[in-house]
């Protein structure tokens, strides 16, 4: 019996360790699409505004997270977030100084 509860308790421990180990307070409890970078370029929203180029055009929202700024495209795909903040997965190519919006997640209610 007591070989059965430590052989419970070590695989037990064993399970929970490593997703403790990769656990990062700055990231969703959810991992982001794997069309999305696989979380590598991933990461919460930390700034975004509004700016207009011309009058009379639509203004474009510009974002910010810790892998860059980007602009949102009036007609670019939105996604749930799941925890209801703002995420966004961006890609910055050598080729290219200008960082690229591959996934935008927002809260259900925006």
């Amino acid at each position: 019996m007591a070989r059965g509860l430590a052989a419970v308790a070590l695989a037990t421990a064993l399970t929970i360790a490593p997703a403790a180990a990769v656990h990062d307070p700055s990231k969703p409890d959810y991992a982001y699409p794997q069309e999305c970078c696989l979380d590598q370029d991933c990461a919460p929203v930390v700034s975004w505004s509004f700016v207009a180029a011309d009058p009379g055009v639509l203004p474009v929202m510009v974002i910010e997270t810790i892998h860059g700024t980007a602009l949102v495209p009036h007609d670019f795909p939105r996604r749930d977030s799941k925890d209801h903040r703002m995420h966004a997965c961006l890609k910055l190519f050598d080729t290219n100084p200008a960082t690229r919006l591959i996934c935008f997640f927002v809260p259900p209610t925006m």
